[in-house]
């Protein structure tokens, strides 16, 4: 579940430009993931943002750890967190 987002605005883009979103995590925590991205038109930035995903047990909604699986797919994509 999506419990954080921020967004830091750098250049305007326009209706009609094509966009390119670069994203990286930057932490897996024991119930959380965060992760980074940049918003790129051509090579220009455009926007910096950053999303917060929190682990959440669909049954009764609270929060439950992160799965081993996941938390071990995505170290094995990305093995360098900043």
């Amino acid at each position: 579940m999506v419990v954080h987002v921020s967004i830091d605005y750098l250049s305007q883009i326009g209706p009609f430009e094509e966009v390119e979103v670069l994203t990286r995590c930057a932490r897996i925590g024991g119930k959380s993931v965060t992760l980074h991205h940049l918003v790129l038109v051509g090579d220009r930035p455009a926007a910096t943002a950053v999303t917060v995903f929190a682990s959440v047990d669909l049954t009764t909604g609270s929060s439950r750890p992160n799965d081993r699986e996941m938390v071990a797919a995505i170290s094995a994509w990305e093995p360098e967190l900043p």
